[in-house]
């Protein structure tokens, strides 16, 4: 999966940026990728892993939209995750914290 790819796949769950937001609407995501790596696994191809941080943000407990998109990211190919929840008390906002890794496989 590439970065155009994943941006198909979470699209269309909210209001989706990429980088950054000025919106304030909720509930509405954010996502930028942060590293890659490159694993060799032969002299014909590589694993090409891109590492991205993916903010939900919502002010409703079990947000259809944050259950949609974790239910997506499970089932999708080539991706894995961890996720971790905060909560803005003076702004009560929920933000759902996604690390994400997407891989690639390519040839040379």
């Amino acid at each position: 999966m590439n970065l155009k790819e994943f941006y198909n796949l979470i699209k269309d769950v909210c209001s989706t940026s990429h980088y950054e937001s000025d919106e304030e609407d909720f509930p509405r995501q954010v996502y930028s990728e942060y590293a890659t790596n490159y694993d060799y696994a032969s002299n014909i191809g590589y694993t090409k892993k891109v590492s991205i941080n993916l903010s939900h943000y919502s002010k409703v407990e079990f947000d259809e939209t944050e259950l949609e998109l974790e239910r997506i990211l499970l089932e999708a190919k080539d991706v894995s995750f961890a996720k971790e929840t905060n909560y803005d008390h003076e702004n009560k906002v929920i933000e759902n914290f996604y690390d994400i890794e997407i891989s690639e496989e390519m040839k040379l």
